[in-house]
């Protein structure tokens, strides 16, 4: 241990008495500050086995550490300054083996390893960024996933914390099922308002996303779904609306590799069990379905979706129970999907046109 540990040393010291660590100043504007930050540089090295963040295109070496530095999940980064692709790495060379720390022609690994850049990292992490959706605030070079407040004009000067899925864009997410730990058969009240948290399950509320919807652009909707099979597959739609009172769902132009189970539920408004605006007739064998299958949706009579329904530990279930999306048919044990429970659903929005 002691001798690998003195190779590492001795290579870091030829690094610098050949000068292959440059320092270069970058301002930033992050916060309304401007600040200056020194990018410690290795050329032609990089770091391999780390997990990407992000990857961009981006004109400089300087540029892609700054992004880095204003990214609080980003550790280093891997800088093609033939390609001028930025790389965004969760980890520096401290975290992982030696051995992947190596020559790359080409490669410019930078790395936050100085006093002045940690004290500039905790500055980032203490700014809490100003933005009207999560596009806003990744356009300011928040680029890791994670919880922000977010100040949609609707909100009048008041914010709400999101969960942002910032490495497909910058989607709002709206509903995230993750392991059951928040029970989503809750009333009309609670669906309207939302509930759960940001940082685990949660539901944003049909009073948000129908004002979202409704503030005159266009919005997509984008659903990401996980199996007990290690299969994991989306799904987006052009337009995505809320209507009316009863909070009606509108989409349109769909895309995706797990079928449209939305079509069946289109122009249909939202029930929850003690507000039954479904389609089951009267003298049905199931007149309350938001009561039977435990959970807020755009019912119909009764559903092919289901992504707010009950949680389950286990794919297998009864009949249209759980966590429901009946077109995906993939290389499940069980090709009735009526019976499959999803492991993790989760619906996400973003403006397109203004």
């Amino acid at each position: 241990m002691c001798k690998v540990q003195l190779v590492w040393k001795l290579m870091l010291l030829v690094h610098v008495i050949f000068g292959l660590i440059e320092y270069s100043s970058t301002q930033d504007p992050i916060c309304g500050k401007q600040r200056q930050s020194d990018a410690s540089c290795s050329p032609n090295y990089s770091l391999t086995g780390a997990s990407h963040l992000l990857s961009t295109q981006i004109s400089s070496k300087q540029k892609c550490f700054a992004s880095c530095l204003h990214d609080t999940g980003c550790k280093s980064v891997n800088f093609n300054a033939g390609t001028q692709e930025c790389i965004l790495l969760g980890s520096n060379r401290i975290d992982l083996p030696a051995d992947n720390f190596a020559q790359t022609t080409n490669i410019h690994y930078c790395e936050i390893n100085t006093k002045d850049q940690l004290n500039y990292r905790a500055d980032i992490e203490n700014c809490q960024p100003r933005g009207v959706d999560c596009v806003t605030i990744r356009n300011k070079q928040f680029y890791s996933n994670g919880v922000y407040s977010i100040t949609p004009a609707f909100l009048d000067g008041e914010s709400i914390k999101v969960s942002c899925d910032m490495e497909n864009g910058g989607w709002i997410v709206i509903s995230q099922r993750l392991d059951g730990s928040v029970d989503f058969n809750r009333d009309w009240a609670s669906y309207r308002q939302g509930f759960g948290t940001a940082t685990g399950e949660y539901w944003l509320g049909l009073d948000n996303i129908y004002n979202f919807t409704n503030d005159g652009g266009t919005w997509k909707l984008r659903i990401d779904l996980e199996d007990w099979h290690g299969n994991s597959g989306w799904a987006e739609y052009a337009s995505f609306q809320l209507d009316g009172s009863e909070y009606s769902l509108n989409v349109s132009n769909y895309t995706g590799i797990i079928g449209d189970s939305l079509r069946f539920h289109n122009r249909v408004p939202f029930s929850t069990h003690d507000n039954d605006n479904d389609n089951a007739p009267d003298g049905a064998t199931t007149t309350n379905c938001a009561l039977k299958y435990q959970g807020g949706w755009w019912y119909d009579y009764c559903l092919h979706s289901n992504l707010n329904g009950e949680y389950f530990n286990s794919y297998s279930v009864p009949f249209n129970k759980g966590i429901q999306w009946e077109e995906w048919i993939t290389n499940h044990p069980d090709i009735n999907m009526n019976a499959y429970s999803m492991k993790s659903a989760c619906m996400k929005i973003k403006k397109v046109t203004s």
